[in-house]
Formats: C-alpha cells, structure tokens, sequence
C-alpha cells in the first residue's frame, strides 16, 4: 500500500479513537486529556475520504468545545472549527452536506417570514430562492399557480414607476425578479418587499407563508464581514470557561425538582451583547438539524400507543403515525386536494385521520370515511406565536382521552384559539371560555 493510501486509513483510524474517548473525563482517566490534544492536532492537517468522516470530525471537534478537558484542548478544538471551512476534505464534500449546519455549506429551507427577513437584512446577497425544491413542493399541477401566486405579489411590492412595465413586458416570473432585484437577490426582494408593504403583520405574514417559498442560503459573508449561520461557529464568547473534569452526568433530570429550583444567576446584559445573544438563538434555528430520521421511532411507538405527527416531510412512509396534522400554508395543492389519499402515501396503513388546520378559518379532519369541519371562534389576536402547536397539543389530548374527532377537533380549534388570544401559553380559564 502506497504512502498516499495509508494516510486516510490512519486519519480514520484516530477518528475513531478521538470519537471513543472524547466523553472519557475525570480522575480516573488522566491520560485522556493529553491524548484528545495529540489527536485533534493530528486530525486538523489530515485529509478524510467522503463527506461522513468530514462529519464525524466536525461533531467530535464541537463536543470538545463544548466540553474541554482542559485549556489545550479547548483551543485545538476551536482551532479546528475555525479553519474547518477551508478544510479540503469539506470543500469536497459540500454538496453532500447541505443542511448539515457545518460552516461552508448551503441551507436549503422553507423560513418563516420574519426569519427570511432577517436574513435577507442580513445576508441578502446569499439568499436565493430555491426553484427546484418549490417546484418539487407544489407537485406537477401546481407549478403554474406557483407562478401566478409570484406575479401577483410583485404588482404589489414594484415601485409605482415600474408597475406599467410589469403590464406591458414579458420578462417572465424570474426575469422580473431579477431586474427589480437590481444587485440583490429575488429571495431578498421578495421577503423585504412584503414586510414593507403598508398592512398588519399578521396580513404580511399571511401573504409570504402563502408563497410557500423554498430559499437557500449560500455560505459567505454579509456586508460587514459577519459569516453566514453555522453550527462550527456557534460559540458564546461572553460565557465564562468550565473545564470538564468529572465524567458527565447521564440520567434523566428530575423536572419536578429541577423546577422548583432557583436559576443560578440572572443578570441584565447591555443592548449590543443582549442583540447578540439574540441573533445567536436566531441562528440555531436556521441551522438546526432538519434531517433527523425518526421513521423507524415512529414505527415502533405506532406498534404501542397513538401517534400524532407533523406534516411535511411529505416524501412516502416517512411519517407511520395514526394521525397526521398539518398547517394548510405548509401545504402544497396536491396535498390539499386529497388530504386522505396524500396521508396514506405519507403513514401508510396506520393512518386513520389526516388534520388540516387553516387559521381563522378553523380546521379539518379527513378519514377513510369521514370529514368533520370546525370554524374557529373569533378572538383577538394577540400573539399568533405556536398557536400551531397548542392546537396539536390540544388534539393530543382530546384523542388520549378517547374523543370522538369532532369533539376532539373542537378542543384542538380552541386551544390554538386561546394560543393567539393571549401572550404565552393560555390559561384553563382561557381554554375552557373557549369551549
């Protein structure tokens, strides 16, 4: 075997190590600390073969910076994630791991309107519309009123001066959005244009969750220089430094005692590190991991008790639930227009209802032989903030307790209801006024 060869055979083999011993801590392993340090320096001039060892790394060097042995380690993990970016082996496994949160690779997701904003303030030259997973989302019949929702849109955020033009020229959809973009990006257009427009901020929202648009962000850096969101340089630097010293602790918390406890400190930040922290938590969520592969959890659950799970992902049998619950914008019209069949390729034969909740307008549950719909009550909406997952909590509920569905539709219809009727989670009183 050529020297070229053993190389990446050697790098894998202390891979591994560094993954079998990276949660070895404490009195008992003193050796451990200096060997993680020889095997992170060994590791950061190594070359890896394929996109799965470049992972692996990434995770094991994020564990020791989030639990360092000691100050050496510590600093040859951060230094580690700092150049990971410029890694070879990253460079050549960047397509494979999109969405993987590792810095220097696109995110491909479907924002919410005020994180797609965000971005576009922030990022707006590397965010772009993704055309190939919309496409893919509204399915082969809903492509053109994909286009016509677009076009429709854009009479509404075009400068007066260029609304004739819009009449009168065919540049097409993305011609359009490209020549109104000017030096941005359609995607940045679009999620700026709508917060712009004179109306509520529930109607904005409403009419950008409605485009159903797909956006992926490139990596780079916005025009101060700040890096796109990435799980390799997510790092507090405010916090103070503990040293991992004791093996960790691996039982469950006792929540009931953990409660009742006093925080440890609570202390009032300066705007500047407040906002920092803030877009710290924003980041998270852009990079969190959206690939987790719960099919077989489910499955197995399915076998013992209800289950309730959430729609899309849409792709066949990756959701064996006995309920599945989606919000109507999510959606695509394929979807929509036979939320049963579309179910059933979804959960397979465990299926027994499909919920469909459509805002102000209520809910609708659809079985082999059954619809019920329910309106909403009218409420005032205060903070519209997870009223869809009160609403599947409230759903939750009613099935455990043995509900029929439309009974157990109501409840879930006033739950949510008293979700946006107030800030925070709603009162009994709240729920039951509701009722």
């Amino acid at each position: 075997m050529t020297p070229a060869r053993r190389r990446p055979a050697g790098a894998l083999r202390a891979l591994a190590e560094l993954e079998r011993i990276q949660a070895e801590f404490g009195p008992e392993r003193p050796d451990r600390a200096a060997r993680k340090a020889e095997l992170l320096a060994r590791l950061a001039h190594a070359r890896l073969g394929g996109p799965a060892p470049v992972l692996r790394l990434h995770e094991a060097a994020c564990f020791l910076a989030a639990y360092p042995d000691d100050a050496r380690v510590l600093a040859l993990a951060e230094r580690l994630l700092d150049g990971f970016e410029a890694r070879p082996d990253l460079r050549a496994a960047r397509a494979a791991l999109a969405d993987s949160g590792v810095a220097g690779t696109e995110i491909r997701y479907p924002f919410f309107a005020g994180t797609a904003r965000w971005l576009a303030r922030q990022w707006g030259d590397q965010l772009h519309i993704d055309w190939d997973e919309m496409r893919a989302a509204a399915g082969a019949s809903g492509g053109a009123s994909l286009d016509e929702s677009l076009e429709r849109l854009l009479s509404l955020i075009a400068h007066h001066a260029e609304t004739p033009g819009l009449d009168e020229l065919d540049l097409g959809l993305r011609g359009w959005l490209s020549r109104m973009a000017g030096r941005g990006t359609g995607a940045a257009l679009l999620a700026l244009g709508v917060d712009a427009l004179e109306a509520s901020d529930e109607v904005r929202e409403y009419l950008y969750e409605r485009l159903g648009l797909w956006l992926r962000l490139a990596p780079g850096r916005g025009p101060g220089g700040r890096p796109t969101p990435s799980r390799t340089r997510a790092r507090w630097r405010g916090a103070p430094i503990v040293f991992q010293t004791r093996p960790l602790r691996r039982e469950r918390p006792d929540l009931a005692r953990v409660l009742q406890e006093r925080p440890v400190a609570v202390r009032e930040l300066p705007p500047p590190e407040a906002q920092a922290l803030i877009d710290l938590a924003r980041e998270a969520m852009v990079v969190r991991s959206r690939d987790l592969d719960v099919t077989a959890l489910l499955a197995e659950a399915a076998a013992r008790s209800l289950v309730v799970a959430h729609v899309p992902p849409l792709e066949a049998g990756s959701r064996p639930a006995h309920v599945l619950v989606g919000s109507e914008s999510d959606l695509p019209p394929a979807f929509l227009a036979d939320p049963w069949a579309a179910g059933r390729e979804i959960a397979s034969l465990a299926l027994r209802l499909v919920v469909v909740t459509r805002g102000e307008r209520g809910a609708e549950a659809f079985g082999a032989n059954e619809h019920e719909s329910v309106s909403a009550p009218h409420v005032r909406v205060v903070d519209s903030t997870a009223a869809g997952d009160v609403f599947a909590a409230g759903l939750v509920h009613a099935l455990a307790e043995g509900r029929k569905t439309r009974a157990a539709l109501e409840t879930a219809v006033a739950w949510g209801a008293a979700a946006v009727a107030c800030p925070g989670v709603p009162s009994r009183e709240t729920i039951q006024g509701l009722l």
